[in-house]
């Protein structure tokens, strides 16, 4: 998905790219989606609602991996 910097990105683009955006794996487009969230309140809360949960997944799996290890060393 190759644009140019006059091109904005459409909320739908943004969206599938947030979770990449978040994780700091996109290169492309990582422009274009800070400039679309500069002015998209709703992609901002949509981003707001993925950082959310990759925190709370990521202590999940923390949580797992500390029960597996103590019952078994």
């Amino acid at each position: 998905m190759q644009m140019n910097s006059t091109e904005a990105m459409a909320c739908e683009e943004v969206r599938d790219l947030l979770y990449l955006f978040i994780t700091n794996e996109l290169e492309e487009e990582f422009h274009s989606v800070c400039d679309h969230l500069v002015h998209c309140r709703e992609c901002r809360k949509a981003m707001a609602e993925h950082v959310k949960l990759s925190g709370s997944l990521r202590n999940a799996v923390r949580a797992s991996d500390l029960r597996y290890y103590s019952r078994n060393n």
